[in-house]
């Protein structure tokens, strides 16, 4: 049909074109496109809706195509728009796409998929929002049922919703939970309101988004309904956690946030609700923990100081005392005088003992007198006079004893020497008159008597052998010098034997074993000397021991002179030790043996 329409039309406008060209001015022009007419030519109309004349002088219009909308006098079909469709020819205008789907123009029709929505006139599908599902062939999305929510968009049913979980509700067409309000909580899950949520209890608390209270922890408490946070212990308290407070006892402390009170130190003390101890004021101490008053503390004693806070006492300076109780700072301590000293933790100075002394303040401790001096205590010190004598650490002087002196400040008395004498408290030794002498240390003189003296009666031996002795070891052997007078009533005879002078001679090896001095041996009297070899260079070893005596000479002057030989012996290689005695050997020297007067005084 639409093919011999257009054929028509062709030769109805060549016939017109012809008839104008050929036949003369006196001709009608052809029906304008968009119009018709039986002709093409007379009684134009504009063509119908749901038709069209693309041309001039169309004689019969086209019926619009389907996907195609013609209005009256339409020249060319026009095409559906998107949003609209058109499924049948000869369309005036075009439908609207029905809610539900969605129309890309023309006759193009479908239905929204599931996911998607699409409102009455839509030229696309919309993605369903968050917050609810869509089906399919949806006009608009479904809200997620209260008591759950839909996070994602796309949602393709109420299957695709997730239950609202616990500590949070959701209303109808949720895209998140949302947190229960703070001070409240919600244990189960799938709340569809606020109503849904619980008032927390006291000694919990609960934030936002809360599935259950939470037990206030030790060092806060709750008393309160409906708490969001847990308030901090205050000082002087301790909470367990929950509701539970309660006031620090006496004795004991609590700082803010306690769980438990701390037992007062020592050198403070708590009443009941301290927050922090109460240190002991200047002048007292607290030994003990747990101090529950003032009362507890003890006054500083004389001695020491209490600064604040002290749970002991400080003794006083070495050097200063303190005699009164109560102290509160080492200000309070004073300085030790003279001829007293102080130690630590002094309450009173202590006077300087006899055979000590101080001079100067502040001391510690006193000092001993010095040899020679006396001190009878405190500061006194004074040399010894004339005549006495004073060891170190002397309260008193000492009488020189007879056969020494004693000059001023003597520590010990000196010996007389040889040809003086000396009485008791002498300061200086007296010379011996003439034709008198002494021996050192006499306390009188004795006169010189003239004549042959008595000569010896015996020498038992006169060597002394100490065998072998290794290098570095020692053996001792013991002489004996006897006077072997005997006294009898003869007229004024003399029987001392005076020994003057020791020598010792040879190798180095020999020598006394304790010092020697000139002696006086009375009758029937020894003298013992103790000789010493130790082992040094290899070898055999000789030596010498002299002794000068009186015998038979004055008294006192050079008599007869006694030796003693002496040898050793020392390996090259050391023996295994032997144990060594003291060996005695004696050398008697017999003084008026048959009874002969050894002087005679004349």
């Amino acid at each position: 049909m639409i093919r011999r329409g257009w054929s028509r039309l062709f030769w109805v406008r060549l016939g017109l074109f012809l008839v104008a060209v050929f036949g003369g001015g006196s001709a009608h022009a052809a029906c304008a496109a968009g119009t018709w007419s039986a002709d093409g030519v007379t009684n134009c109309q504009p063509t119908p809706p749901g038709s069209y004349a693309p041309a001039p002088g169309t004689t019969a219009p086209q019926i619009c195509p389907a996907g195609y909308f013609c209005p009256a006098g339409a020249v060319q079909p026009t095409m559906a728009p998107p949003g609209s469709y058109i499924t049948s020819s000869g369309a005036s205008a075009p439908n609207r796409c029905p809610a539900g789907y969605y129309c890309t123009g023309g006759s193009a029709i479908a239905a929204a998929p599931a996911g998607t929505y699409a409102p009455a006139g839509s030229a696309a599908a919309i993605t369903c929002p968050a917050g609810a599902y869509c089906l399919v062939a949806s006009a608009a999305p479904t809200p997620a049922p209260a008591g759950s929510y839909v996070p994602n968009t796309g949602a393709r049913s109420a299957a695709d919703a997730v239950t609202c979980p616990a500590g949070a509700y959701c209303l109808a067409g949720s895209v998140a939970p949302t947190a229960t309000p703070p001070g409240t909580y919600i244990a189960a899950t799938g709340a569809t309101s606020a109503a849904a949520a619980l008032m927390c209890p006291a000694g919990y608390f609960c934030t936002a988004g809360a599935t259950r209270p939470t037990f206030a922890p030790p060092g806060t408490y709750i008393t309160q309904l409906g708490a969001t946070a847990p308030q901090t212990c205050p000082g002087g308290y301790f909470c367990t956690g929950g509701s539970a407070i309660a006031a620090a006892p006496a004795g004991t402390y609590a700082p803010a946030g306690s769980a438990a009170s701390t037992v007062c130190p020592a050198g403070s003390y708590c009443p009941a609700a301290s927050a922090a101890p109460t240190a002991a004021r200047a002048g007292t101490y607290v030994p003990n923990p747990g101090a529950r008053s003032a009362a507890d503390a003890l006054t500083c004693p004389a001695g020491s100081y209490c600064v604040a806070g002290a749970a002991a006492p400080v003794a006083a300076p070495a050097g200063t005392y303190i005699s009164a109780s109560g102290a509160t700072s080492s200000a309070a301590a004073l300085m030790c005088p003279a001829g007293y000293y102080c130690p630590a933790g002094a309450a009173k100075p202590t006077m300087a003992p006899p055979g000590t002394y101080i001079t100067m303040a502040g001391a510690t401790a006193p000092q001993p007198c010095p040899a020679g001096y006396v001190c009878t205590g405190g500061s006194a010190i004074a040399a010894a006079p004339a005549g006495t004598y004073a060891p170190a650490g002397s309260a008193v002087a000492t009488l020189c004893p007879a056969g020494t002196y004693c000059p001023v400040a003597s520590a010990v008395p000196q010996t007389t020497p040889a040809g003086a004498y000396s009485l008791v408290g002498a300061s200086r030794p007296t010379a011996c008159a003439a034709d008198t002498t002494s021996y050192g240390g006499a306390s009188a003189c004795r006169g010189l008597v003239a004549g042959a003296g008595v000569g010896p009666s015996a020498l038992i031996r006169s060597e002394l052998d100490f065998g072998s002795v290794d290098t570095g070891a020692s053996s001792t052997l013991r002489l004996q010098l006897a006077n072997d007078a005997q006294r009898t009533a003869v007229g004024a005879q003399l029987f001392d034997l005076s020994v003057l002078t020791l020598a010792l001679g040879g190798a180095p090896g020999f020598q006394l074993a304790s010092p020697w001095q000139p002696t006086v041996l009375g009758a029937g009297q020894s003298l013992w000397l103790d000789v010493v070899y130790t082992g040094g260079a290899t070898g055999a070893q000789l030596g010498w021991l002299s002794l000068q005596t009186d015998q038979g000479a004055g008294f006192g002057a050079a008599g007869q002179v006694f030796q003693v030989a002496l040898k050793a012996m020392t390996p090259a290689v050391a023996r295994v030790p032997e144990p060594t005695g003291l060996v005695g050997l004696a050398l008697v020297l017999a003084c008026g043996a048959s009874l002969r007067a050894r002087r005679q005084r004349r």
